[in-house]
């Protein structure tokens, strides 16, 4: 579900609506999974975040069809103010996933 809302999400703001994945060209199918932020008053679920992101970076990596950005790859973009059309823009990116 969370893939689904952030492809959701990424077509229409980063595509371009319908016609989002043409619009994307080569980057259609690279896909950037960036660090779930921890909200918790004391950072008590730092850990829980790190391992759902990476958990979920390795789980998109198993598809043939797909280019996924490396946990390192995203790393210096973590708690980064940029615009994600910026970051997308920086990773080469058709999809993040916030």
């Amino acid at each position: 579900a969370l893939v689904a809302i952030g492809g959701i999400w990424a077509a229409q703001n980063l595509g371009g609506g319908a016609n989002g994945a043409a619009a994307l060209g080569e980057n259609a199918r690279r896909i950037a999974v960036l660090y779930f932020d921890d909200l918790s008053r004391d950072g008590a679920l730092t850990a829980v975040t790190d391992g759902l992101t990476e958990g979920l970076i390795d789980a998109l990596a198993t598809s043939p069809s797909l280019t996924i950005i490396s946990r390192t790859g995203v790393e210096p973009y973590r708690g980064t103010s940029l615009a994600v059309d910026s970051v997308a823009r920086a990773l080469r990116v058709g999809y993040l996933v916030r």
